[in-house]
């Protein structure tokens, strides 16, 4: 079996979640934009805006990325727990394959806020040493997936399953 085609998408919810979260996060600053664009030229004469003008502009296109981006996200986003890692791959432009070694994989966490919980969602983030946490999260799984997979990561003991291998010291 190819990399390919053992990496799985996320569920089919966490794009409609993360529209959800991305038009939330345009129309917040959208607002913070609007709001700057019109107390600043109250207390700048070199604004080099007229009242609403930045606003006028900057708005559409934060709401223009919000619509557009989310469906390209979701197709990005692709995991695999194989017997020795776990992969990512993700990235719209920039993209990333991450392979995280079971065996310095230290705890797991199942997370969720108010939006994902509405959608059966979760996120799994994958602590390990010297990593940034963010890095290693997988977003937009099934709650009974991502729990499912916790357990799965915390139980198996990597060493024994190194050893089993032929890679570990006795192998």
């Amino acid at each position: 079996m190819t990399v390919d085609e053992e990496l799985r998408p996320l569920a089919p919810a966490a794009r409609k979640v993360h529209w959800i979260a991305s038009f939330v996060g345009a129309a917040i600053l959208a607002a913070v934009v609007t709001a700057v664009d019109l107390l600043w030229d109250q207390k700048f004469d070199a604004w080099p805006f007229e009242p609403g003008e930045a606003a006028v502009v900057l708005a559409p296109l934060l709401l223009l990325h919000a619509a557009v981006y989310p469906p390209f996200w979701y197709r990005a986003w692709r995991y695999a727990v194989r017997e020795h890692d776990v992969l990512l791959r993700h990235g719209v432009i920039w993209r990333t394959q991450r392979s995280i070694p079971r065996r310095r994989i230290q705890h797991v966490d199942v997370q969720s806020g108010p939006i994902d919980r509405a959608y059966g969602l979760a996120d799994l983030t994958l602590y390990t040493a010297g990593a940034d946490d963010e890095e290693n999260q997988i977003p937009g799984l099934l709650v009974e997936e991502a729990e499912a997979l916790r357990d799965r990561l915390v139980r198996d003991d990597p060493a024994e399953s190194w050893e089993r291998s032929g890679f570990g010291p006795h192998g």
